[in-house]
């Protein structure tokens, strides 16, 4: 703040603080002084101010300053050097004289711009701490920080001054001996740390709080350190209690209370961890009982219901000369006051390196740990060299992996989803009372992710709104908060949609029908409609479920008679199996005026001469488990799609079967001609399908075709294979070479088949027949053989054979390899450089980019990778995962 009461820039802070990094020189360590004991720093403080004025007029300025600022010339290079750094000014303590200990809040810049807090326990508390680094930071990320006047704009301040100190004989002796005290305090410490490789998603799937997962963590290791360096190897052997710190600050200057770790029941449950005759679910039931016990005296401790402060305020009342009264001379009361391990949780998404503070008796450790990372649980142990830190380190992790494989053996299902997690199911569960703490930017996010992600779509949403009176506020007037909503057939999603609708102001909406059974109460129908109607005018997508006729014919209804003028894409699933006849059908909106994208699985619509198609660019036609209707829909489409740039083809439970004669186009001319169309998917279609869709398509422009081939086995309307229909398809695009796509780049997905070598060879003279122009080609799985399958096609071109791919420069290989799969990926690789070795000597493709990719989600590759073959035959080689 400048001598007018103006706030400094950002710009003028940087020059202020870069003339102090530019003119700084070694000085008396005078900071060392505030890290001896108490009493004798506050003698040396005493002789400062007597020594010189200077010194006065300096102490005076750092005592008033609200926080310090050190520039460390270090620069730590792990977070535990970091850490160090910031407890005690490094591995030897190299930069104590560069702190004032004595200030609540010290920021320390290091030269590679590594950062830390320092925070002075006896005014702060973690939690205060954390919200002023959390706000601090928020706030200068935040695109609407002001950083005041630009570099142009910087106002000329007098640099800053030097803060002197003038030294006589006895402060200089004061200083080395603090500093001889800080040395052998230093080298007396000693630290850990380490993570594990789960977190609080993963722990709530199981049904725990992180917290009490955490606490029994550290209380399964410490069990195990003292059994394991106990003589009697008992593990009950404890000198002492378990501290973790309660938050007392819901009163009038309320910080702290103690929860007191040790019970019975986590007892119980840590002899059972090694107790090989005990079960695992007794070991379960142990667990819960204890992570029960830790709630119910936690909340005890924040109602300020604990002992601790209590007993500590009946201690301080006592007068010099009282006497002491016997129960606090009691060894087990003075043995229950001293904390062999002291523990206590704070959070900040900031603290990616940890955070931490030192033991608080000699034989003790002192444990900080962090449960809100999503992915992982970070715990930081000091104490001092004669303890086992390491070893407790090192049981904190046996200890977490064990509970976690506890809890993992019940489902096993949860092994492959933990890691994956998502983070929205957790919104569904009773909010903590901290979300009072959060900052307003970081409700707003939560509420937004919520709503991007939420299966649930609003109702988490809602949840957040109803914490408090301010998250209430800061959701309710954020409109596009609201704009993604569900109706279903359920009073309650009829109500929430009217909230939404109401909250969204302008906002285009997205709505989500799901009508998987049939709505037999006419009041909820009523309420339904009456929903939709007033969603209508502002609805941009819709996406609807169906699973009953009588849900069909209310969606039908709707999209016939309500109006949707701001209607952008649409998505109908209908999957009810046993409805035949012909009123399987929608007619979309506008006659599918303004729409971009339509979606249709299992349902037909009006003739494409009632259509108004010219803005669509995306269609997709699923067959569901009802392929009969599929050869109308392209015939109801495709010559009002003539915009359509995206065409998906989906077999699903049913399969393209249908040909595609000129009685379903019901048109006097063909081919049909989509100028605009660049991409084609076919996802199970049978050869029949495809060869009727190049006879009547023409696509100039198509850039792209995406295969998935029909399953193996599965049978045409004549009874016959489908695979037996690739051979007519070739004849007939051979007869007629106009047939054949444009296309550039061909994908294959093999999806779950398994064909026999004739199939793969007749399968492969389609694709090349069909598709002669290919330049980039990706394939997946078994569809490698089509490799082979062209050096042996090259071999017979003197026979007549469909011409090989010439043009082939980027070609991409992905390959899966599931559990019971022994194959050797080394072996695979080098088997592909003989392939393409031997592709190359015949001439056959003209490969310049090589692309290796390899699903992992299975299991990951075995074998030993070389490509030094493959870099060689290829200008370009990436691996991909």
């Amino acid at each position: 703040i400048s001598k007018d009461g103006r706030l400094l820039s950002v710009a003028e802070i940087e020059r202020q603080l870069q003339h102090i990094y530019d003119n700084s020189t070694e000085g008396p360590e005078v900071g060392v002084l505030t890290s001896n004991h108490r009493d004798t720093w506050a003698k040396d403080y005493a002789s400062l101010v007597a020594g010189d004025p200077q010194n006065a007029r300096t102490l005076e300025d750092i005592v008033t300053a609200a926080f310090v600022v050190c520039l460390d010339t270090a620069q730590p290079a792990s977070p535990l050097e970091l850490s160090k750094l910031a407890f005690h000014g490094g591995e030897n303590g190299e930069m104590l004289g560069n702190r004032w200990w004595d200030k609540p809040a010290q920021i320390i810049i290091c030269d590679n711009a590594e950062a830390a807090y320092v925070g002075e326990h006896s005014v702060m508390d973690g939690t205060p701490s954390v919200t002023m680094v959390d706000r601090m930071l928020s706030a200068i990320k935040s695109p609407d920080f002001d950083h005041g006047n630009t570099e142009n704009q910087v106002m000329k301040f007098a640099p800053p001054s030097l803060l002197e100190w003038k030294t006589t004989p006895s402060i200089q002796n004061a200083i080395a001996s603090a500093r001889k005290a800080a040395d052998a305090s230093v080298g007396k410490q000693d630290m850990g740390m380490t993570s594990t490789s789960y977190g609080r998603d993963a722990i709530k799937t199981f049904g725990f709080s992180p917290d009490a997962w955490a606490q029994m963590v550290i209380q399964l290791a410490y069990h195990r350190l003292v059994a394991s360096t106990s003589p009697q190897k008992t593990g009950r052997r404890r000198n002492g209690g378990t501290y973790e710190a309660a938050s007392t600050r819901g009163f009038l200057k309320g910080r702290t209370e103690t929860i007191r770790t040790v019970t019975e029941e986590s007892m119980a449950w840590c002899d059972s961890m090694d107790d090989s005759s005990t079960s695992e679910e007794e070991r379960k039931r142990l667990f819960k009982a204890a992570t029960k016990r830790h709630g119910e005296d936690a909340g005890k401790a924040v109602k300020a219901m604990g002992v601790d402060r209590h007993l500590f305020g009946l201690q301080k009342v006592l007068k010099p000369g009282e006497d002491v009264p016997e129960l606090f001379k009691d060894p087990l009361f003075v043995r229950a006051k001293t904390w062999i391990v002291s523990t206590s949780a704070i959070f900040s998404p900031h603290f990616t390196r940890g955070y931490g503070w030192g033991q608080v008796v000699p034989n003790g450790f002192g444990v900080a740990y962090m449960t809100g990372f999503p992915d992982e649980l970070k715990f930081t142990v000091t104490s001092q060299k004669d303890q086992p830190n390491a070893q407790f380190v090192r049981e904190l992790e046996k200890a977490a992996g064990d509970l976690k494989s506890l809890f993992e053996s019940q489902d096993s299902s949860l092994k492959s989803n933990i890691a994956t997690y998502d983070t929205r199911k957790v919104m569904t569960k009773a909010p903590v009372a901290r979300f009072d703490d959060l900052p307003p930017e970081l409700c707003l996010f939560i509420a937004r992710l919520s709503t991007a992600q939420s299966d649930h779509r609003i109702q988490d949403t809602v949840r957040i709104s109803n914490i408090n009176s301010r998250t209430r506020n800061i959701v309710i007037n954020t409109p596009d908060l609201w704009r993604k909503f569900s109706l279903a057939g359920s009073a309650s999603s009829h109500g929430l949609g009217r909230h939404c609708v109401h909250r969204a102001g302008n906002q285009p909406m997205d709505l989500v029908i799901s009508l998987p059974k049939p709505m037999e109460q006419d009041k909820i129908v009523y309420g339904f409609l009456n929903c939709f109607k007033l969603a209508a005018p502002r609805i941009a997508r819709l996406d609807a479920l169906i699973g009953h006729p009588s849900s069909l014919d209310i969606v039908k209804a709707l999209l016939s008679q309500v109006e949707l003028p701001t209607l952008k894409d649409i998505t109908v699933k209908y999957v009810y199996e046993d409805h035949e006849g012909f009123d399987r059908w929608i007619l979309l909106p506008s006659c599918g005026a303004n729409l971009r994208t339509i979606s249709l699985i299992g349902i037909q619509t009006q003739p494409f001469s009632q259509l108004d198609l010219e803005n669509l660019t995306s269609l997709y036609l699923g067959a569901g488990k009802h392929w009969r209707w599929m050869g109308m829909s392209l015939a109801t489409f495709l010559p009002a799609a003539k915009s359509v740039q995206d065409l998906y083809f989906a077999g699903e439970e049913g399969m393209f079967h249908t040909s595609l004669n000129e009685d379903d186009w019901d048109l006097a001319d063909s081919p049909l001609t989509l100028p605009a169309l660049r991409r084609v998917h076919f996802v199970d279609t049978a050869p029949s399908f495809m060869t009727s869709f190049l006879h009547q398509v023409n696509a100039p422009l198509l850039e792209e075709v995406d295969m998935t081939a029909p399953l193996h086995g599965k049978v045409n309307e004549e009874g016959r294979e489908v695979f037996a229909d690739w051979i007519a398809a070739v004849r007939s695009i051979r007869h007629d070479p106009a047939r054949a796509l444009p296309a550039h780049t061909l994908k294959l997905h093999e999806g779950d088949v398994e064909y026999d070598p004739r199939e793969m060879f007749t399968f492969a003279l389609f694709l090349m027949v069909a598709f002669p122009n290919i330049t980039s080609l990706e394939i997946e799985g078994d569809f490698y053989s089509i490799l082979h399958i062209c050096g042996t096609l090259a071999d017979r071109q003197s026979q007549g054979t469909p011409k090989v791919w010439s043009s082939i420069e980027k070609l991409k290989v992905s390959s899966v390899f599931d559990q019971d799969s022994d194959e050797d990926y080394g072996e695979f690789v080098a088997h592909l450089a003989g392939s393409l070795q031997s592709l190359k000597e015949k001439r056959v493709m003209n490969l310049q980019e090589l692309r290796l990719s390899v699903d992992q989600s299975l299991r990951p590759p075995k074998g030993r990778v070389s490509v030094e073959a493959l870099s060689k035959l290829v200008g370009v080689l990436i691996l991909d995962d």
